[in-house]
């Protein structure tokens, strides 16, 4: 599930510090280089939920290929899954490349629909920890609980 050429984990924070949190402790564990974006503002970053949502994935998207670009990467990977509303990746990918040619954005989860990105992690024997909650480790009521409390109960 984690893409092997990565050497560096770029974490967006949105209203769950706790998902900051779970990204500090999975980088030290994957032996991976964290860094802590600027803020994106004070909303959730999901678009699996509407398309405003996917609005801010595709600024995340453009952000994260400017800061590897600038970095001297060739690409980055993107978590998408194919549950995600997301954006247009691969119109992202062509804004990108214009600067740099041959800029790749990988997606290797998008063939994965949530229940089986969610099966995957939890069958997992290491200590990779993941928090999907907008708000905190699992509030409850965000729409993104409430969703992953339909998939959880159908597995």
């Amino acid at each position: 599930m984690f893409h092997e050429s990565s050497k560096y984990l770029l974490h967006y924070p949105g209203l769950n510090t706790a998902a900051t949190k779970v990204a500090s402790h999975n980088a030290v564990l994957l032996n991976k280089h964290l860094n802590v974006a600027p803020s994106l503002g004070d909303v959730p970053h999901d678009g699996e939920l509407s398309p405003i949502h996917g609005l801010y994935d595709a600024g995340m998207l453009l952000h994260a290929g400017t800061y590897a670009i600038r970095h001297g990467f060739g690409g980055i990977v993107a978590c998408f899954n194919g549950d995600d509303l997301g954006c247009d990746v691969k119109a992202v990918e062509r804004i990108l490349q214009a600067y740099q040619p041959g800029f790749e954005i990988a997606t290797p989860m998008m063939h994965m629909g949530q229940r089986s990105v969610l099966e995957e992690l939890g069958a997992r024997r290491d200590d990779v920890k993941f928090v999907s909650c907008m708000i905190d480790f699992e509030c409850g009521w965000c729409g993104k609980c409430k969703r992953n409390r339909r998939v959880h109960s159908e597995l």
